[in-house]
């Protein structure tokens, strides 16, 4: 079953360590399925799943329910792009988890689908999705590159701040400017 949509449509979830809840499999899983059905009439078989499961808003699902719910999403789209920002903040557990159902996801015999996930080198998140089809791949990035991208972001911000008398020193100050560039590199731990 497809929707007479476009030829694709994208589900993006990013896996924010600050906030513990938005790291659940099952919130993550409603995400994808609610990014990829916004601006869209919900179908019948989809609208009809959230129900039982959500209960108007006053029952929890269980991650298989709102798998279900994802995959019945996936099948109304004809290519389905799913992207999974950060994949390693999530814990051990609950990262099996939504790596196992995004992998049942890719081996669905009747559903296009393909899946980017972003993650720091992380020996647990390579093995889960093996195997695969040999479409899949890694690249690597080297921590040299992000340190340096980190730094040019964070400096560029500092003095956009800085001379839009946002941020109250001396524009000539370089060492309290350069100090706080480096404070805030060092807190940015590669990330």
């Amino acid at each position: 079953m497809s929707s007479e949509s476009e030829d694709f449509e994208v589900g993006y979830y990013y896996c924010d360590y600050a906030d513990k809840v938005s790291l659940e499999p099952a919130f993550i899983l409603g995400a994808l399925a609610r990014a990829l059905l916004q601006g869209y009439d919900i179908p019948d078989e989809v609208s009809d799943l959230i129900a039982t499961h959500y209960r108007d808003g006053e029952g929890t699902p269980e991650v298989n329910d709102v798998f279900q719910i994802l995959l019945q999403t996936v099948y109304w789209f004809q290519n389905v792009y799913l992207i999974v920002d950060g994949i390693d903040e999530v814990d051990e557990a609950d990262r099996y988890t939504i790596l196992r159902c995004l992998k049942t996801l890719l081996l669905c015999p009747d559903v296009s689908v393909k899946i980017f996930m972003s993650s720091r080198d992380d020996k647990d998140v390579i093995p889960v999705l093996s195997p695969l089809p040999a479409a899949c791949f890694r690249v690597n990035v080297p921590d040299s590159a992000t340190s340096r991208a980190i730094y040019c972001y964070v400096r560029d911000s500092v003095e956009a701040i800085v001379y839009a008398r946002q941020l109250a020193i001396n524009p000539g100050n370089l060492d309290l400017k350069n100090e706080i560039i480096q404070k805030l590199r060092a807190g940015a731990k590669g990330m």
